[in-house]
């Protein structure tokens, strides 16, 4: 589930600084969603990416490359 952490990470990120996904990139990200979660229950799932919007820049970061 660390993946969807840090995807829910990206995700707040872009939010906060106004810069969604290009368009032309959206399946692409899409598709890195479904294999990062690939074997997670819709709540796990869930509960990943909320843990991950939770997360501030620098815990997002420690978070990445601690994993």
């Amino acid at each position: 589930d660390g993946a969807a952490v840090l995807f829910g990470a990206a995700q707040a990120l872009r939010e906060a600084i106004g810069v969604p996904i290009a368009p032309i990139d959206l399946a692409d990200h899409g598709r890195a969603v479904e294999t990062a979660c690939e074997g997670l229950s819709k709540n796990d799932r869930q509960h990943a990416w909320v843990q991950g919007k939770s997360l501030e820049l620098q815990e997002a970061i420690d978070y990445a490359l601690s994993s």
